[in-house]
């Protein structure tokens, strides 16, 4: 994509250079820049795990939320392409960490103004790596005034602090690839659509019409729509679609930490409103729908999967212990197969009438590779139900980070990470306190 900064591709190529791809087959070539993008996006998932432990101070929270990517299998489709959707998954969900960071952090401390300067870092980095990810500067930016201001006794220039350190790093690094295109070329990005829009619309404008095809096919994209003409069954769209907005309803109304949901929910609804004009620009002029992609969505997957982290936490937590169990464990258990459901229909719709050695013979990899990975990936799914049914049934008011044998309850990390200010610790407690009364398990 020519209107993109080059970051992805430049690091795909150098990564394939080092490893010998110049001798390598096409298809060999295409299978190793594919296998970049994966471990982009695994980079990334780790990332969305760590912001959501933060969050929640829980780390079957973390489990569940991740849980919750497998629902959507289109992101697995999309990004196991040669795609820079996959680079910008990676900084995207590191940034919502180290917003995620900056957020909780003892207000005005000095560990809150490096994580605003990391956000900033990789605010630079994303800017480098997607148009869409314009949209992630407000957000970056307006997150950390407010993390500013919520220092009451602070002055003016300590409260601004944190989003100017941030600001200034992005401009530095990623900011100004786009100031040059305003400057060369009078334009951000150039578009194949075009841009700007007629003085009349086409004949049969129809604001209606425009919302609905192009909120449906947003819609479509996000959860499965495999290839052209290989959408999910209109059932399966509406149904996760429900059950999400069901969760951040839950989540806005119950969740003490609501707050960190709708200030890290900015960059995705500003990306939505970014491609919804542009689509409408296009729309107007010639009454076609472009550029409303779900994929758009991706580098902000960390925040989706907070909120059915917390949704989870709403729900689920005051249930006794087997109950929560069973649920924690029925929860992961139904987001793998949702992504088996994925697979299926992406395998009967494209290679059902010529079977599994069709498609094993059109790949790159050996039938041995495919079946391993396969089954390994069952596995992982099945073992992560197991590990959420059994974390869940073994917790009481705290959990224990799994592996490490340390506490966790959200009374813990406070009186651990925020011993210095007596007003700040003092404050600060009590809030975490509040969250862990309402929840019930950390």
């Amino acid at each position: 994509m020519t209107q993109h900064p080059p970051t992805y591709y430049a690091i795909v190529a150098i990564a394939l250079t080092a490893l010998g791809g110049e001798t390598w087959r096409w298809d060999q070539l295409v299978a190793g820049a594919r296998l970049i993008s994966v471990l982009f996006v695994t980079a990334g998932v780790v990332f969305a795990l760590s912001a959501i432990r933060r969050v929640t101070s829980s780390s079957l929270a973390a489990i569940i939320g991740i849980a919750a990517v497998l629902a959507v299998p289109q992101f697995f489709n999309v990004l196991s392409l040669v795609t820079n959707d996959a680079f910008a998954v990676l900084v995207g969900s590191a940034m919502v960490y180290f917003l995620s960071c900056a957020m909780t952090a003892s207000p005005g401390s000095r560990r809150q103004l490096i994580f605003s300067a990391g956000s900033g870092l990789l605010l630079g980095l994303a800017l480098l790596t997607k148009g869409t990810m314009l949209a992630a500067a407000p957000a970056v930016v307006i997150g950390l005034l407010v993390v500013g201001f919520r220092q009451p006794s602070a002055s003016w220039p300590r409260r601004l602090l944190p989003a100017t350190v941030a600001a200034t790093a992005a401009v530095i690094i990623g900011g100004w690839w786009w100031l040059r295109n305003l400057l060369v070329f009078g334009q951000l990005q150039s578009s194949r659509s075009g841009s700007g829009r007629t003085v009349v619309p086409f004949d049969n404008y129809d604001l209606f019409d425009f919302v609905r095809r192009a909120s449906t096919q947003l819609v479509r994209t996000f959860w499965g729509s495999i290839r052209h003409a290989l959408d999910f069954p209109t059932v399966v769209v509406l149904g996760l679609t429900t059950v999400f907005v069901a969760g951040v309803v839950l989540v806005l109304v119950r969740s003490p930490r609501r707050w960190i949901v709708v200030l890290l929910a900015i960059a995705p609804l500003l990306t939505v409103a970014l491609i919804s004009f542009h689509a409408w620009e296009v729309y107007w002029s010639t009454g076609r729908i472009v550029g409303i992609q779900g994929r758009y969505l991706f580098p902000a997957i960390a925040v989706y999967a907070l909120v059915a982290a917390l949704a989870w936490q709403v729900l689920v937590v005051p249930l006794d212990r087997s109950a929560r169990a069973l649920a924690s464990g029925l929860t992961v258990v139904g987001t793998l197969g949702v992504a088996v459901y994925g697979v299926m229909f992406a395998f009967q719709t494209r290679w059902g009438s010529v079977g599994w050695r069709a498609m094993i013979d059109a790949s790159a990899w050996p039938a041995s590779a495919v079946l391993v990975l396969s089954v390994g990936w069952l596995a992982a799914g099945a073992a992560t139900a197991g590990l959420a049914a059994f974390t869940a049934a073994h917790a009481s008011g705290g959990v224990r980070a799994i592996g490490t044998g340390r506490e966790t309850s959200t009374d813990a990390m406070a009186s651990r990470e925020y011993r210095g200010s007596p007003k700040i610790d003092d404050a600060h407690r009590e809030d975490v306190g509040a969250t862990n009364r309402d929840t019930g398990l950390t």
